[in-house]
């Protein structure tokens, strides 16, 4: 009769390092079964981790262009709403002046200036609208205002007009002060650089470009009339009636045809958006792809897992079983 060569204290251990090595591989496979995932996907993948790290890293990219095209967009969507509102009140206030200074008495056309002169503020703050904290009409100084304020700039222009006496004077002044390479405009009222903003890559390959500034030759033909309007709210070219009637609708007539040309910018924008559209869904595409083919790789067979784990069961009851009939063992069942 051949005898045990272990004790039953060492044989208590060894039953119960084997309990906590069943208890552990049985919750290993259980998480493999919630979760669909390998425990072990380097082993599983013969410690060949190339593919998945590619796979990790493309995914990794794309949500980083997603995030760009993101902000992208809302950039694309916050500058359509300011064209918008630069060409709905230039629409209003040109109309307005132009009617005034046609048929309208003094007090008729000082109302109309006062009206724009309110709307000028609202263009302003439009030309000032922040994304992310992000002026997006400054070019690339996003950190402060695109524009000054309205006071800011007819402050200056007040200076500039006061020796004239005619409407064709003043225009010409207030031409000049905007158009003035180094000054005027340039200096005092566009505060932003004249470098546009960076391009912002959306996808592998494709740039979203947002190059609109108030330092464009657009936005200050329209901002002109603006400025001439403000300067008769302010009394410009007081008790001379023809004049200020005069400068009325040549103001008029400069933020309507600088609303008009406004569809050119808002087009440009749009073109941008629909390139940001585009690469959102490319890259969407390319995220689902890449995930699926990660998924091959790193999901357990449930199929397998469940096998396995009905094993293990098979082997835990076994242990158990051995256990509680050894407690039961005497030294006359044994010699049995």
């Amino acid at each position: 009769m051949s005898l045990s060569a272990i004790g039953d204290l060492a044989l208590g251990f060894q039953n119960r390092l084997a309990n906590l090595r069943l208890k552990r591989e049985i919750q290993a496979l259980a998480g493999e079964l919630t979760t669909g995932k390998l425990r072990d996907v380097s082993q599983a993948l013969g410690r060949d981790l190339g593919a998945l790290a590619g796979i990790e890293a493309g995914i990794s990219t794309l949500e980083a262009y997603q995030v760009s095209a993101s902000e992208a967009a809302l950039i694309g969507s916050a500058a359509q709403a300011a064209l918008a509102t630069l060409e709905s009140s230039g629409n209003h206030a040109g109309t307005a002046l132009v009617q005034a200074g046609t048929h309208g008495e003094a007090t008729q056309l000082h109302a109309a200036a006062v009206d724009t002169l309110a709307k000028f503020e609202t263009v302003l703050a439009a030309l000032n609208t922040r994304v992310a904290d992000r002026s997006i009409f400054a070019g690339v100084a996003t950190s402060g205002p695109a524009v000054a304020d309205a006071d800011t700039m007819l402050d200056a222009l007040e200076a500039e007009i006061a020796s004239e006496t005619t409407a064709e004077g003043v225009a010409a002044r207030v031409d000049a002060w905007f158009d003035a390479t180094g000054g005027g405009y340039g200096s005092l009222g566009y505060l932003g650089a004249d470098t546009p903003l960076a391009p912002m890559r959306v996808g592998s390959g494709v740039d979203a470009r947002f190059e609109i500034t108030a330092g464009d030759a657009e936005i200050r033909r329209l901002l002109k009339g603006y400025a001439m309007a403000g300067l008769l709210a302010r009394g410009a070219l007081s008790g001379r009636h023809e004049e200020r009637a005069a400068l009325a609708r040549e103001a008029g007539e400069r933020i309507l045809t600088g609303a008009g040309e406004l569809a050119a910018l808002s087009a440009a924008v749009g073109r941008a958006e629909a390139r940001i559209e585009e690469a959102k869904a490319a890259n969407g595409a390319e995220i689902t792809a890449l995930q699926l083919a990660r998924s091959e790789l790193v999901s357990a067979d449930p199929y397998a897992t469940a096998s396995a784990l009905e094993q293990v069961r098979g082997q835990i009851e076994a242990l158990y079983a051995m256990t509680g009939r050894m407690s039961r063992l005497t030294l006359v069942e044994y010699l049995r």
